[in-house]
């Protein structure tokens, strides 16, 4: 869903796309906009979850923004130096 979303609107609207990225990078934390960009990554983010659960390894490479920003965040949640994803 993410990627195909992503995908068409880049695509087929790229300033459109230029206005939401500004937008969902200069949010407020409790704004309704996060709170959607949140539930949509909660959704999209579920096989990855899954399997760093089951793999428990010690370094994960991104070559897109989102697992980084989704690792970055679970870390930063996290107590432990190791990333915990729920």
């Amino acid at each position: 869903m993410y990627t195909d979303s992503y995908m068409g609107v880049v695509r087929r609207h790229p300033a459109l796309w230029g206005y939401l990225y500004d937008k969902t990078d200069h949010q407020k934390q409790d704004s309704r906009l996060r709170r959607m960009q949140l539930a949509i990554e909660r959704l999209s983010t579920k096989r990855l979850k899954k399997a760093l659960r089951e793999l428990h390894p010690d370094a994960v490479v991104c070559t897109h923004f989102l697992p980084a920003q989704l690792l970055s965040r679970r870390r930063k949640e996290s107590s432990t130096s190791r990333c915990e994803c729920r």
